[in-house]
């Protein structure tokens, strides 16, 4: 199989959206914003559908830097416990200011156990707009609904349940990825998305929030994990990477050190300084 994908940040919605997708072989890609809008068609829901979904080109940048604290956080959350004693999914989030690296910390577990997952889905969360989209979208894949004209819509209010229940009743464990989801504080306001609404309930599934918001806290009753500046070690590697610079000495290194120190350790400023 072969698979390829870019990633860009979309500045409309926050967030990340993948586009040119190219794939060989029988595995299927399951992203649920690589279209827009979609449509209903007379075929018959495959409610008993089995696939498996291959996101392997989910990976991080090619300059990522490994943040091993972190990451044992992650897995010590949800890869490590036995999914046989779980009543309901396991959520995780993972919170932080933007330009922590949040979203590639998530993308470097994904790529590391992405094998132990029967389907792996990447939620773009940062709007109402962009988190329905990919909902419909989802539902459309899973239950062959296909795009064609003259046909109705798909409702979002009957694709969120039926994605929710897709999960029920399946062996081995799935991902659900919920990416920039930052506007859930005050649900008061025209922006705020119900996260409760659109994450399934299902044991054997494993849902990731990745948010700005520290209030993603209080969604689950595991320890969420807070990404915040970078160790001084790790922000020395990512500049060298991101120059692409193959040695250095050691007055180089101190002058590093004294850039990343004045960008506060923060990823996305030395990945764009670098």
């Amino acid at each position: 199989m072969a698979l390829s994908m870019s990633l860009y940040e979309a500045p409309a919605t926050g967030g990340h959206t993948y586009h040119n997708i190219q794939i060989s072989g029988n595995a299927r890609v399951l992203l649920g914003n690589t279209v827009g809008q979609a449509t209903e068609s007379n075929l018959a829901a495959r409610a008993d559908y089995v696939g498996h979904y291959a996101n392997s080109s989910l990976r991080p940048v090619p300059n990522y830097v490994l943040r091993p604290g972190l990451h044992q956080k992650i897995k010590e959350a949800l890869h490590d416990p036995d999914n046989d004693q779980e009543d309901n999914a396991r959520i995780l989030a993972v919170y932080g200011l933007g330009g922590m690296g949040k979203s590639q910390l998530v993308l470097n577990y994904i790529q590391e156990y992405r094998r132990d997952y029967q389907a792996i889905f990447w939620i773009e969360a940062g709007s109402k707009e962009t988190i329905e989209r990919d909902y419909i979208q989802v539902y459309r894949l899973l239950y062959g609904r296909q795009t064609d004209a003259g046909q109705g819509i798909v409702k979002v209010e009957d694709a969120v349940p039926a994605v929710k229940r897709w999960f029920q009743g399946r062996n081995g464990r799935c991902l659900v990825v919920l990416d920039s989801a930052d506007n859930i504080d005050n649900n008061q306001h025209e922006s705020y998305i119900d996260l409760g609404y659109f994450m399934p309930d299902t044991p054997g599934v494993h849902v990731i929030v990745t948010s700005r918001s520290s209030t993603a806290k209080e969604i689950t009753h595991l320890e969420a994990v807070e990404v915040a500046e970078m160790e001084a070690s790790e922000a020395t590697e990512l500049f060298k990477r991101s120059a692409k610079m193959t040695e250095a000495g050691q007055d180089i290194l101190r002058e590093i050190g004294d850039i990343v120190k004045e960008l506060g350790c923060l990823a996305l400023a030395i990945t764009l300084a670098g």
